[in-house]
């Protein structure tokens, strides 16, 4: 059985809570939403595997089970860094491809260091410093 959607036990979490029904079976569910009962009993059996087998069951019953899985997913969200990108005004601090070499590669006495790596950030502004030598290049011709 595979796990249940977010957004999808979001929207059935949100419309449960709206109703002021003590009982709501996924017939109920299904009218006020716009899905078949058949949808929404096959996403909750993730909980409650007895949904399918009894027409009449009160989906009430499940709204703790479902709050629980939504924590749980945040918990598990993973934060991802967001991604660096080589603007305009990191690719001016440099006059030329020569320029960002030097200025990356040597030590402050003018020696030439192999131990440097650049990041990716680094590669793409290199990208840009040698797009825009070709450029100008093309120009010249």
């Amino acid at each position: 059985m595979s796990k249940p959607k977010k957004t999808t036990i979001a929207n059935y979490l949100r419309a449960l809570k709206k109703m002021k029904r003590k009982v709501v079976t996924s017939e109920l569910l299904a009218s006020s939403i716009g899905v078949y009962p058949e949808i929404i009993n096959e996403h909750l059996t993730y909980f409650e595997p007895l949904i399918t087998m009894d027409p009449n069951f009160n989906l009430l019953n499940i709204v703790p089970l479902m709050e629980e899985y939504l924590e749980e997913l945040d918990k598990e969200k993973i934060n991802v860094p967001a991604q660096e990108y080589a603007t305009k005004k990191k690719v001016d601090k440099y006059e030329n491809i020569s320029d960002f070499l030097y200025k990356k590669f040597t030590l402050p006495g003018g020696l030439l260091d192999m131990r440097t790596s650049l990041s990716d950030v680094d590669l793409k502004i290199l990208k840009k410093l040698v797009h825009e030598e070709e450029m100008k290049r093309k120009k010249k011709r």
